[in-house]
């Protein structure tokens, strides 16, 4: 992490939550670019894209609730309600809109914020973003009881997608 204090890592209020957070500031007159990462991955993660982007670009990273550095929600939240979550810490740091980049679970956040509040996304990018984990955790989760669908149970296998054949060699 860069020394500067107008990026030290901070934690703030949102409601009835702490968020772990940054803010690179940049040119004011510049939209800022809101980052969402995954699950397991602290704001830190993204300290080589932000070293490489545009230094006028003001840059916002969070940790989510109970990740990284931030603290664990007292209770359970969904992704409306992380997005609520997000609104409010722009309302906070005073910002009207942002450009969101959202890293794979971080980009299903990004997309329910996006969704939610499209007033206040100017743009979405989606990086590595694939939530069918879901639907795979389901198939195990119903499998462990001892009657998985058979749609769900062709999907929750290591393999779900063929390889492309292989053109090296003449057919």
């Amino acid at each position: 992490m860069n020394a500067d204090p107008a990026r030290a890592v901070r934690l703030v209020r949102v409601g009835a939550q702490l968020l772990r957070i940054q803010v690179r500031p940049g040119d004011p007159r510049c939209t800022p670019l809101l980052l969402v990462n995954g699950i397991g991955a602290g704001l830190e993660s993204f300290d080589p894209l932000v070293d490489a982007l545009d230094p006028d670009r003001p840059v916002i990273r969070f940790d989510p609730p109970g990740a990284g550095g931030s603290p664990v929600p007292t209770r359970p939240y969904r992704l409306p309600g992380l997005a609520r979550t997000m609104l409010a810490l722009l309302d906070v740091l005073g910002h009207e809109r942002v450009d969101v980049l959202g890293v794979s679970w971080g980009g299903g956040v990004a997309q329910q914020f996006a969704w939610t509040t499209r007033d206040r996304c100017r743009r979405l990018v989606l990086v590595a973003t694939f939530l069918q984990f879901a639907i795979i955790s389901l198939a195990v989760v119903v499998g462990a009881a001892g009657n998985r669908p058979p749609a769900l149970s062709s999907r929750a296998t290591a393999r779900r997608l063929p390889s492309p054949p292989d053109r090296s060699q003449p057919a």
